[in-house]
């Protein structure tokens, strides 16, 4: 492949000095049974006179100038990906299992790097916990759309710090419901930054809280039984956390004692 036409990327100069810089190979897509196809040509250093920038040339059938895989592979693996495995891919095209991992998360990367938030109503705010042992103990607090699913927001930690991404993607939008957990942190931010939204806590936290009060009162009468009592009662803290427990009209001879 021979160019003999460069001009500078930067200011569109042709006033520009070409010099060889190395030789470089380019995996290209199968053709055929052929499927290592290689690309074999010379890349050179371009400076311009102009603005005096430097910069290798840029290649037409490469996303970036450090690309080991032209484009049309790209397109073809990121389709492939939909149906096959990363380990599967990588051994049809005899790659690295890192580079078709690479090669995906530079495309979710570009493809989310800009997010519609002009139209989210409802959002949900919820932290998870990522990493092996206390040692290493990590948050991740995660901020997604509830009614299409997408994740808006990832930041690290918990609390009122890993939210300051959020709100400067949340600015435009009207938010009229925002689900969360009990925390103070969430809710003193949602207070101030949206006061019109409404604040719906998790259903899991609220069932939780509930149970740890009627735990507390099981505890402070079992307390008070005598040991015939308390041995009538023992092993059934499960059954009095049971929803047909909670739901039934008819009171056990648990609560008669």
């Amino acid at each position: 492949m021979k160019r003999t036409k460069h001009q500078c990327t930067r200011c569109g100069s042709e006033s520009v000095t070409v010099v060889p810089f190395r030789v470089r190979q380019i995996r290209g897509e199968s053709l055929g049974y052929c499927r290592h196809v290689i690309l074999e040509f010379t890349i050179h250093r371009v400076y311009c006179h102009e603005c005096h920038h430097r910069e290798l040339e840029h290649i037409h059938f490469l996303s970036h100038p450090k690309s080991r895989l032209t484009k049309s592979l790209e397109r073809t693996i990121l389709e492939l990906r939909q149906h096959m495995s990363i380990k599967a891919l990588a051994d049809f095209y005899d790659l690295r299992w890192h580079t078709i991992k690479e090669l995906e998360k530079k495309h979710l990367q570009k493809k989310y790097y800009h997010i519609q938030t002009a139209h989210i109503k409802a959002i949900g705010i919820d932290e998870i916990h990522v990493g092996r042992g206390m040692k290493n103990k990590q948050f991740l607090t995660i901020v997604r759309d509830l009614q299409s699913g997408a994740v808006i927001h990832v930041g690290e930690g918990k609390g009122i710090a890993a939210l300051s991404g959020a709100l400067k993607k949340l600015k435009k939008s009207k938010l009229k419901v925002v689900t969360m957990d009990m925390a103070n942190s969430y809710y003193s931010w949602i207070s101030e930054n949206f006061p019109k939204a409404h604040i719906v806590f998790d259903h899991f936290h609220v069932i939780k809280l509930m149970n740890d009060k009627l735990d507390a009162v099981r505890r402070r009468l079992t307390a008070k039984m005598n040991d015939y009592q308390r041995k009538q009662i023992k092993g059934l803290r499960f059954i009095c956390l049971m929803r047909q427990f909670q739901k039934s009209s008819k009171m056990p001879d648990l609560v008669a004692i």
